[in-house]
């Protein structure tokens, strides 16, 4: 769907040096927040485009549209999670509550792996996603119907166990940050925000939140510190080859939550792009799954490119002013001004921003036939809602 663009490989290999050198030579932590976290968000927004493609089953794989309804909702539900964890370290013993999430992460990490690599292989290997091992009946109030492992799942899951069984037995924060990392690209890639007045409602109440629990209450700071399981990624102050005490970390949160609305960008542009281009022409090249390819340049994704350069101005910023104040920053007050303002701009500098702020995702997907009739289906659900 996209041609042209090579900039995914070169994010994931830079990935993975910064993941492996660590073992070997001392990175300074703030460099590894200030370049992980934008390749984690490069990738996962790129990534995001499968939700497009012809072959991807959103409903199937239980992908939902927020309303506007749960954006207002969404910080609330948040803060009441925050204190109640606070609670539970407060009144409960600590180890036991670690211990529970540990077990969870564990399974949904697994689970999370294993998705994520089975969705970029399933279509190579149509005779191991054909053979069904076994079928696990449905399960009230967490699947809709009975789950299907075939042999390439099953596989997968296999190759994914061995990370989230020995996080559990050692707890390392190389493997927690294993984790998080497909946590995060999962999350960004598979969350929809729908429209862009969704996405401005969600991170303007979250630009809040992070600042109240921050500044005025000790709920973000002691539940980060006593919380050990990979909801954050971690990255040594002091190099030790058998034990790390002192870290610095970000929260999933704040790579994630900005991360859909950059991802959403790249679609907004991708949706721009080709609507533009079928203006002009009428047989647009098309994949050998039957998607319109878009080439990936400046001009094409110049939305996504700037919203980008905010996430990065404001990883940047919160490391500045996190070590000149030596005092822990809520990442998403420089954050969120950043991929709102330069999309904005961008927005406005290009010419298109009243398409911009009224973009529906799901209203533009209908117009330029990309739908499939579930998907249509579903889009007029989410309006209702």
């Amino acid at each position: 769907m996209i041609t042209g663009e090579s900039g995914i490989t070169i994010c994931y290999i830079l990935l993975a040096a910064l993941n492996t050198l660590c073992f070997i030579i001392h990175i300074n932590p703030n460099l590894q927040v200030l370049f992980q976290t934008p390749l984690i968000v490069y990738i996962g927004a790129v990534h995001s485009i499968r939700l497009y493609s012809k072959t991807t089953d959103t409903k199937k794989e239980g992908i939902e549209t927020m309303t506007k309804k749960d954006a207002m909702l969404f910080p609330i539900i948040a803060g009441v999670t925050l204190g109640s964890l606070y609670l539970a370290f407060k009144f409960l013993d600590k180890d036991w509550v670690n211990f529970l999430f540990q077990f969870y992460f564990t399974i949904a990490g697994i689970a999370v792996i294993t998705s994520f690599l089975y969705n970029r292989t399933k279509e190579g290997f149509p005779e191991l996603t054909s053979n069904i091992l076994f079928t696990l009946p449905q399960i009230k109030f967490i699947t809709d119907a009975p789950t299907n492992f075939d042999v390439l799942y099953t596989l997968l899951m296999l190759v994914s166990s061995p990370i989230g069984i020995g996080y559990l037995v050692t707890k390392h924060y190389m493997l927690n940050n294993i984790l998080g990392i497909f946590f995060s690209l999962f999350g960004i890639e598979s969350f929809l925000l729908g429209s862009c007045h969704i996405g401005f409602i969600l991170l303007s109440a979250l630009f809040f939140y992070d600042i109240y629990f921050v500044f005025f209450t000790p709920l973000m700071v002691t539940v980060a510190k006593n919380l050990d399981g990979p909801i954050k990624l971690m990255f040594p102050k002091i190099w030790e080859w058998e034990s790390q005490k002192d870290f610095n970390m970000i929260g999933l949160g704040d790579i994630v939550l900005p991360g859909v609305f950059v991802a959403l960008m790249f679609r907004f542009d991708y949706l721009r792009t080709l609507k533009n281009l079928m203006k002009k022409q009428d047989n647009l090249p098309k994949d050998k799954k039957n998607n319109t390819n878009i080439q990936f340049t400046l001009s094409n994704f110049n939305t996504f490119l700037w919203t980008f350069f905010g996430y990065f101005m404001g990883i940047l910023s919160t490391l500045a002013i996190m070590n000149f104040f030596m005092h822990a920053q809520p990442a998403l007050l420089y954050l969120v001004p950043g991929v709102l303002i330069f999309s904005s701009l961008a927005a406005l500098v290009g010419g298109y921003f009243s398409f911009f702020f009224g973009y529906d995702e799901n209203i533009t997907l209908k117009e330029l036939g990309i739908v499939e009739e579930e998907k249509k289906e579903k889009s007029e659900e989410a309006k209702t809602n």
